[in-house]
């Protein structure tokens, strides 16, 4: 029971009315007019209490109960009980609360919880739905995440690994790239660790036939030379060993300028299975900036000396270095991101020419 002196400092703060009693009475009475039951609100000696048993609940309750029972359930590896409990919460979800209180101070406490607890509902339910299989019911919940919390990390997580799961590997690639130029330009940041290992995961298993690639190209191109011959441009298996230890991307052309062999790095970098990128020309590789910079380097390779350019890769908002190194049997690319030397160079000029104006600044006034 509420006692009636509360109800009275609760509803009227600053001022309480003439006859708080009658008042009271009028607001129960249009309390039961609007729940539909008149007797879910009982007066009692002193004050108010709602009905007894199961017939009075809360939505907000209700909805933080089985929030809480999936995260159990999902905790201890039973993914169907947990996909159930995150899906009866959700669907009592009907937009975020205390809406009519939005700028109250008491309010947003309550607010911000029930916030959290929705976006942990439509985490944990892609996460079971994951764990069950089901690919397409993880999308559906994880996309609802990133559209309502865009930087929310593990919302795009798990919108990319349902891409994956769901045997679409390029459009989970597509995400990882949507995600890392939002983190860079929103925070300067970079994707955390277990996004980049599934990506790298993706590059890696993905099948030569992605949708938009034209039908038979990939088994034409990907085709292997006969046992104990060697094709133009191909690499031998020590050299190919050797590009998969570095720590740049390279991709290796032979003299026509199409990619005969592409490292694990080089694939990432193209946002590509290196499956797809073998037989592709440097035009259908690279971005159409950088072909001044291939055409500029091609006098010079000639020589048999390598070259050196740098070129914005605007896919995946990084500045890289390309040196190019000419070969018996054809070209090698190997690719470096100096993204943030690049843009601790622009801070340098910049702090450079501010300490130059303010000099030409105090050369002024003193001649003054």
């Amino acid at each position: 029971m509420v006692p009636r002196d509360v109800l009275v400092e609760a509803l009227w703060p600053e001022r309480e009315p003439a006859d708080p009693d009658a008042n009271l009475a009028v607001l129960a009475s249009r309390a039961r007019r609007a729940l539909g039951d008149r007797s879910l609100i009982l007066a009692r000696q002193g004050g108010y209490v709602f009905a007894e048993g199961e017939r009075c609940w809360l939505d907000t309750e209700a909805f933080a109960a089985d929030t809480e029972r999936g995260r159990m359930s999902l905790a201890s590896g039973n993914g169907v009980a947990a996909l159930e409990s995150y899906r009866s919460a959700l669907a009592l979800w009907a937009g975020d609360p205390l809406m009519e209180n939005l700028y109250q101070e008491w309010a947003q406490g309550h607010r911000r919880l029930f916030a959290r607890l929705y976006e942990e509902a439509l985490a944990g339910a892609a996460r079971a739905a994951l764990q069950l299989g089901q690919a397409d019911i993880a999308l559906h919940y994880a996309r609802i995440l990133t559209e309502r919390v865009p930087l929310h990390e593990e919302g795009q997580l798990l919108v990319m690994r349902a891409h994956a799961e769901a045997g679409d590997p390029a459009a989970a690639m597509e995400q990882f790239h949507d995600w890392r130029l939002l983190l860079a330009d929103e925070l300067g940041l970079d994707p955390c660790a277990e996004m980049n290992d599934l990506y790298r995961q993706i590059v890696r298993r993905a099948p030569a036939s992605l949708p938009g690639k034209p039908p038979g190209r990939a088994a034409s191109s990907a085709r292997q030379p006969a046992a104990g011959r060697v094709s133009e441009g191909e690499l031998p298996e020590s050299t190919r060993e050797l590009l998969d230890w570095i720590s740049d991307a390279a991709f290796a052309l032979d003299s026509r300028g199409r990619c005969t062999y592409v490292n694990g790095l080089g694939a990432e970098l193209a946002g590509k299975p290196a499956s797809c990128l073998v037989g592709r020309t440097v035009g259908e590789i690279f971005p159409e900036q950088w072909s001044a910079g291939f055409s500029a380097c091609a006098e010079t390779l000639t020589g048999g000396a390598p070259g050196y350019f740098r070129g914005f890769y605007p896919t995946i908002g990084a500045w890289i270095d390309a040196a190019l190194y000419p070969g018996e049997r054809g070209l090698l690319a190997v690719l470096h991101d100096v993204t943030r030397q690049v843009l601790a160079e622009q801070q340098i000029r910049h702090a450079l020419a501010e300490v130059e104006a303010s000099s030409s600044e105090l050369e002024c006034f003193a001649g003054l």
